[in-house]
């Protein structure tokens, strides 16, 4: 067995101190070499850590100060690899520990930088994710992928004007044209609401990549809240002939028939969301806006109840108030009343709740309780002007006709300004 075998040998069974005395007053720096060698071809095989054993013990032995920093240098390698993996494994506090070894090791290390944004990026820390893709960049000021995962972080920030700076700069800097920069931009700009440009880069996203789904997808999204359902439905089309199981794309689909108010159509599509996807709660909740529209209530609030037997309980609070409407449409008061209550009680703010709940009760010709309902919608939205209206109702049943007409003053002064600024709205598209 040659000295190298050795040495390689106790290094193996982690006997390091053996291994170095082994070595003593030998030529240490030409044995680093060729340990160096080894390392290198354990990071290949996957064995990390016994290539971080071996360069630090590369590091101990030389001598020579180039050859000491050359180790240093491939010992941060080796770090950055085993952070690589511990990420990919899920073992983010793992992996930010060897990248952080990595740097100290080798503070220029431009990838160690990179990677330990994306494993803060996967921890949802998005400040320290963008401090980390800040420093690669510096180092780096043409690493696209720097600046495409950069700009996701600012996305998933709410950031979308500098996501979309950086998207932008993914795609300039890249020596050949790929889909992801445009997909992300196009998302980026659509939650800005600048759809037109989010089209744009939907499309071109789809000439990079004509099978994407999820470009047809968002670009149909797109269109929806453009007010163009049959160009939203024709890129949902094409998702489902690419995909015919994709629950989101019959799910958008629906939406779009629904905005068409084609609601035969729509509830079709949420059916078939549905049988893909048995959990799929806004699926049953927007077939139960469906129902509802046709006048379905059982169906409806069957609907209802299935999303809220699916949702989280902070969530709740709308799906008891839609169900508490179909009640309501039913005239099934006293069920419709204990929804808005538990809707209340989830959403203390909830002014529709309030006001319906103050509807349900005018309709028991409980005149009080709905006033105090509808007191409470206009204190927590003094520009409610239904509740107004509804409190106008209520205050004549009572005979307080001087109340009565104030509040119907107020609700057309409130439904008056709602219609100016509805054409405001228009009229700056």
């Amino acid at each position: 067995m040659s000295e190298l075998d050795e040495i390689e040998d106790l290094l193996k069974k982690g006997e390091k101190e053996k291994a170095f005395e082994l070595i003593k007053d030998k030529d240490t720096n030409s044995l680093a070499k060729k340990l160096i060698e080894s390392g290198s071809s354990l990071i290949e095989k996957v064995d990390y850590d016994l290539a971080i054993t071996y360069f630090e013990f590369f590091e101990k032995i030389a001598l020579d100060n180039e050859i000491k920093e050359n180790a240093r240098k491939h010992l941060a390698v080796a770090y950055s690899a085993r952070g690589l993996a511990y990420y990919e494994k899920g073992e983010f506090d793992r992996a930010i520990e060897d990248y952080n070894k990595a740097i100290e090791l080798n503070p220029e290390y431009v990838d160690a930088y990179y990677n330990r944004g994306n494993v803060y990026g996967g921890k949802d820390e998005f400040d320290r994710a963008i401090e980390a893709y800040n420093k690669a960049i510096e180092l780096n000021p043409e690493y696209v992928d720097a600046y495409f995962k950069r700009g996701n972080a600012y996305d998933e920030k709410g950031d979308f004007n500098k996501a979309i700076k950086d998207f932008a700069m993914a795609i300039d800097l890249s020596p050949e044209p790929y889909p992801e920069p445009y997909f992300n931009r196009g998302n980026a700009y659509r939650k800005e609401g600048e759809f037109g440009s989010a089209i744009k880069d939907y499309n071109k996203a789809i000439e990079l990549n004509p099978r994407d789904v999820n470009a047809y997808i968002n670009r149909g999204f797109a269109y929806t809240q453009k007010g163009e359902f049959d160009r939203a439905i024709k890129d949902y089309n094409k998702a489902i002939e690419l995909n015919p199981d994709f629950a989101p794309a019959y799910f958008n689909r629906g939406a779009a028939y629904h905005m068409k108010r084609d609601f035969d159509k729509a509830i079709e599509d949420y059916n078939k969301a549905i049988d893909s996807k048995s959990d799929f709660a806004l699926a049953y909740n927007n077939r139960g806006f469906a129902y509802a529209e046709k006048w379905y209530f059982d169906r409806a609030i069957k609907d209802f109840g299935k999303v809220i037997d699916l949702s989280p309980e902070p969530y709740l609070g709308p799906y008891y108030y839609y169900r508490g409407n179909a009640y309501l449409q039913k005239w099934e008061f006293d069920r419709a009343i204990e929804d808005y209550n538990k809707a209340i009680d989830l959403k203390s703010d909830f002014a529709l709740a309030y006001n319906n709940r103050g509807l349900t009760y005018y309709m028991k010709r409980e005149f009080n309780r709905a006033i105090e309902n509808y007191n409470k919608a206009i204190e927590l939205y003094p520009e409610y002007a239904d509740a107004y209206y509804n409190r106008g109702n209520a205050y004549g049943e009572k005979g307080y006709f001087a109340r009565a007409t104030d509040d119907y003053d107020n609700a057309e002064k409130e439904y008056r300004e709602a219609i100016k600024n509805l054409s405001l709205n228009l009229n700056s598209v």
